[in-house]
């Protein structure tokens, strides 16, 4: 904040739902920072990439635990789309739910950060971290995206294979321990594994026939 407020040339772009955006202009205008902050609506925003100029740092901040897997294509086709060579893409999630949230599910970060590779992201960097309260996340740093766009039948497929791999991978940890990944445990007890177990299941079983559970 202190340097976004130091930076004249900088704007800030806030996307996201109607009742969210209100609470980002509200917060705007008490930093006094309004002039230099816009709102698009979730909607508009799939209709048209923002043209701002370059470089962006396009920041998604605990958006892909509460999305299933048809926005999450969307979304990840649309950034791969418009993101242009000076441009950063940065990615914060949750690792663990802190209290329980039905329908939604972590994604584990080697899986995730496949799928935003397979997006055509060359350089990448994944690092989970701790917080002081005990939760953990992730932060994910994307640039340097190759010339050929993916489709969205082809982000679809791609987030469709993360996902199933990331539940195999859970499905394992319902019988025996998986080294390397935590810890079965840790693991168990960090993911609420049963609640977000169901929300995954229940997704895949949305998108294609016949598909895990």
């Amino acid at each position: 904040m202190p340097q976004f407020a130091d930076r004249a040339e900088w704007l800030y772009l806030a996307v996201d739902t109607n009742n969210k955006i209100t609470e980002v202009q509200a917060l705007a205008r008490k930093l006094r920072l309004n002039r230099r902050v816009e709102l698009i609506d979730l909607d508009d925003f799939y209709k048209s990439w923002p043209q701002l100029g370059s470089p962006q740092l396009i920041f998604c901040r605990n958006v892909f635990h509460e999305l299933d897997l048809r926005n999450t294509s969307l979304l990840l086709s649309h950034i791969s789309s418009n993101f242009q060579e000076k441009d950063t893409l940065i990615i914060q999630d949750v690792l663990r739910l802190p209290t329980g949230e039905r329908h939604n599910a972590c994604w584990v970060p080697g899986e995730f950060e496949e799928c935003i590779r397979a997006h055509g992201f060359q350089s990448i960097q994944c690092t989970p971290q701790p917080t002081r309260s005990g939760n953990y996340f992730f932060t994910l740093l994307a640039i340097d995206l190759t010339g050929q766009r993916i489709t969205r039948e082809a982000s679809q497929a791609q987030v469709i294979e993360a996902r199933e791999r990331q539940w195999r991978i859970w499905s394992a940890l319902e019988h025996e321990a998986i080294h390397g990944v935590f810890g079965r445990g840790a693991l168990v007890e960090a993911l609420d594994l049963d609640l977000q177990f169901a929300a995954l299941t229940c997704q895949l079983r949305d998108m294609i026939p016949g598909s895990p559970g």
